[in-house]
Formats: structure tokens, sequence, C-alpha cells
């Protein structure tokens, strides 16, 4: 049976949106379901594609479950992995296995930056895919240390708030390296910034709006239920819906509790990165 099959990982959110393929599976419009046992039950063929991909938190997580699905023996057929904005999932070992697993496939033969498959697209000016590296000589084009000077002249408490998550990320005692990624540039930052909510609007507009226009289609809406009607989000409870950028806000909210931490920290005298040639498969 010839088709598309697109999985789409939103955020933290699973959908399957079948194409022109609609594998006949008993059952499979009943409540219970899995995602495995739906793509188990994908029938064999050479013509069969299926396609896994999410934005955001979902480009790190569309990538990690082609990946495990890929490695299970559980797909059959072509497999191809489109993230966009996604940070790193994984340390050194994951993305060498990643990159095995999914090589680039040959020139498409187009002209557009972003038409490639199995790489991770990524907005030059988008912090998100800065994190969770923390290595620059391991990964000099996406670490955290990018972060603080990506709009501009550094504005001291986004300095602070990064020195601490990377000295959070660093507890987890994993090296954190990105994906192999196609990185499309984002031009120049809007306007300088010299306040952090000017920092995160900037960081949230490369994060949703670009992408948005580059692939000419609408980004949703971000609605909360509140009792039985739908308000639309504030500006600062979307923040809150993006990696790194929800992590900058929470420490601007708590902003005296960062800095005595940080103060703390670098008092002991403890790096905020390990950044020697050590093993970065923990």
């Amino acid at each position: 049976m010839a088709g598309l099959l697109v999985i789409e990982v939103d955020f933290s959110l699973l959908a399957i949106r079948p194409g022109a393929m609609r594998p006949s599976l008993s059952g499979a419009a009943s409540a219970g379901l899995t995602l495995h046992a739906f793509l188990s039950g994908i029938p064999a063929s050479a013509s069969t594609r299926v396609v896994f991909t999410g934005h955001s938190l979902g480009g790190a997580l569309s990538p990690t479950i082609a990946l495990a699905l890929v490695k299970s023996r559980t797909m059959q057929g072509e497999v191809l992995v489109y993230p966009t904005a996604g940070p790193s999932p994984g340390n050194g070992s994951f993305a060498k296995l990643f990159a095995q697993t999914f090589p680039s496939p040959p020139n498409t033969g187009s002209d557009v930056e972003y038409a490639v498959w199995n790489r991770n697209i990524i907005n030059s000016l988008d912090i998100v895919p800065q994190s969770w590296c923390t290595r620059p000589k391991q990964s000099p084009v996406q670490n955290m240390d990018n972060i603080p000077p990506i709009y501009g002249p550094v504005i001291q408490f986004i300095a602070i708030a990064i020195f601490f998550l990377k000295f959070t990320a660093n507890l987890s005692r994993t090296v954190y390296i990105p994906l192999p990624s196609r990185i499309v540039s984002g031009g120049k930052p809007t306007s300088a910034h010299g306040h952090v909510l000017e920092f995160l609007r900037e960081a949230g507009e490369n994060h949703t709006t670009f992408y948005s226009k580059m692939f000419g289609v609408g980004f949703p809406e971000f609605m909360l239920k509140m009792g039985d009607e739908l308000k639309e989000k504030t500006e600062e409870e979307k923040f809150l819906g993006y990696p790194v950028i929800e992590d900058i806000e929470w420490g601007n909210e708590y902003r005296v509790e960062v800095e005595v931490a940080v103060t703390a920290v670098r008092a002991c005298g403890i790096l905020d990165d390990d950044d020697d040639d050590g093993d970065d498969d923990q």
C-alpha cells in the first residue's frame, strides 16, 4: 500500500495525521490503541514512507521516538525525520546513533534551505536549539554560551540565568550534544534589547513566527481553559510553553533567588561547565 503517513509530535502531544495512506487496522478507531500498536500494524512495503516531525519540545521528542522505533524494528518501510527548533535530546552517543540510523538523503534538488530530511531545522536566532549543550569546544555552533549575546549586547541577568541553567544541566551528568542540524539564517534581530522581557519577546518570535513565515503555515493559537471557557494565553503564559525561554522567564520571576544561588556556586569555585576533552558519552 503506497502512501505517506506523518506522525506529528507537537510539543508533548502525539497526533497521528494520515495522508494518502490509511492502514486497515482492526479497532484502529477504538480507544486505547497505542502509537506503538498503530505503527506495528502498518503493512510492510517498499513504497511505505513514515515521517516523524515536531516543533520545539516535539523537535526533540520526534527524532527520539523515531530512533527508538527503528532500532527496535517496530517500523517497516522508509522512515524519515523532520524536526524543527528542537533542543538537544541526548548525549554524544545518542547523536552519533541518530546520524548513523538517519543519514541525510541525497540532495532533493531544491534550493530551499530547509528542504532536507533527517536534520533538525533551526533558525540561527532561535535560542531553544542552543540548549542543552554546555560544551562550546564540542559544539561551537549550538551551545548555551551562544544565548546571552545572540540578539546584541549581553543583558546581565540573561548571562546569570544561562550560567544557572548550565549548572543545573551539568548536574544531570549528561553531556548534551546536538543532533545533526540544518541552520537557516534568521537575519538580524529586530531591535536592540536592554531588558529581559524584550529579550524574551525576541526569543519567542524567533522560536515561533520565524518558522511559521518560512513554511508558510499558520501557528496554532495558544489557549487556556478557564472553567468552561477558553481564553488566549498572555505573553508570559506563552513563554512558559517553550524550552529555555520558560526557564529564563521563571528565573526573572525569582530573580533574587537565582542571583543568590549563582553567587553561592561561584563562591564555591564550581564551574558552570566542564569544557575539557573528557568523555561526552555519559
